[in-house]
């Protein structure tokens, strides 16, 4: 299954600093969003019941060369990774396999915002 997702924003992020309560904000509203997301791929996709194990990759598209963290980037998708778990794609997040983090640089594509786009292949067993 694939889709596209917003890229978290700052708030989000492993080093962003700032009050608790505005990261809890940010995170719940960003894992909100992707939840909405993801519970409408599956059901167009008709998946009958959640993925058990699975892998997922992610490619950040961004609009600059400027070098990222790709540690932190993976860390910046955590409530994207719970809200595939409440829109129903995967069993637990504990069976979650990350590929390498990705970034491609198309100043068209982000033209109105950062985005992720998101693969993930997996199986019932």
């Amino acid at each position: 299954m694939e889709f596209e997702i917003p890229a978290p924003p700052k708030g989000v992020h492993p080093n962003a600093r700032g009050h608790w309560v505005a990261k809890f904000r940010a995170t719940r509203s960003y894992r909100d969003t992707v939840g909405q997301i993801v519970r409408a791929e599956v059901m167009r996709a008709g998946l009958e019941r959640p993925l058990t194990t699975a892998t997922v990759a992610c490619l950040f598209i961004v609009k600059t060369h400027r070098k990222r963290d790709r540690d932190n980037a993976l860390a910046s998708l955590k409530a994207a990774f719970d809200a595939m778990q409440d829109g129903g794609l995967i069993a637990n997040d504990h069976g979650l396999t990350h590929a390498p983090v990705e970034f491609e640089v198309d100043r068209e594509k982000a033209a109105f915002g950062p985005r992720v786009w998101v693969e993930v292949e997996g199986s019932w067993a």
